[in-house]
């Protein structure tokens, strides 16, 4: 079992009055998801997976740690590292598995917000239709940090062998990725 149990709340600092204290609690919800991985055929199979930590960014976007608690680090430099270094590094990931972006028929992405998914639209080539489900979860949940992107993956619809990628990112600055296939 996969278990993601996001509790964002608890960055909350009722002392702090500053704007990324009351951003980060308006942008991030407490959330969970898991999902069951077992050989019964009855989901994707995963076929790879990768992490990426990208030197220099650890001040785009993570915690502090202060007297009462931890501090929301989050800059506006979130869009640009993903353009920049996500895209490529997604590029080299499907490419060691002898695949494109063109092959994947599901983007299981990270709803981090609005802006986060249009840089994601530009950045991989991926339609309006491609980030439907990543919308919809934004829309309905919101941004549940890592719980997310398996509430995107739940809404999949796919056929047998459809490719998914599954691209979350978080601190540090890092991107998590697994290649699907159904």
């Amino acid at each position: 079992m996969v278990l993601s149990v996001e509790l964002c709340g608890q960055t909350f600092r009722q002392g702090d009055r500053s704007a990324e204290n009351y951003v980060g609690a308006a942008l991030f919800g407490d959330g969970a998801a898991a999902a069951i991985i077992d050989d019964s055929h009855q989901g994707p199979e995963i076929v790879a997976w990768r992490s990426d930590l990208f030197p220099g960014t650890q001040d785009v976007m993570g915690w502090d740690f202060v007297d009462d608690g931890l501090k929301l680090v989050l800059t506006k430099k979130v869009p640009h590292v993903i353009a920049r270094e996500v895209a490529p590094a997604i590029d080299r990931f499907l490419e060691t598995q002898g695949v494109s972006r063109r092959d994947v028929r599901h983007f299981i992405l990270h709803p981090g917000g609005r802006r986060i998914l249009e840089t994601y639209r530009a950045a991989l080539g991926v339609d309006a239709d491609g980030l439907r489900p990543a919308r919809e979860c934004l829309r309905t949940v919101g941004n549940l940090s890592s719980a997310a992107v398996l509430f995107v993956l739940a809404s999949i619809e796919a056929r047998p062998d459809d490719l998914g990628l599954i691209a979350a990112v978080g601190p540090g600055f890092a991107v998590e990725q697994v290649l699907l296939r159904w």
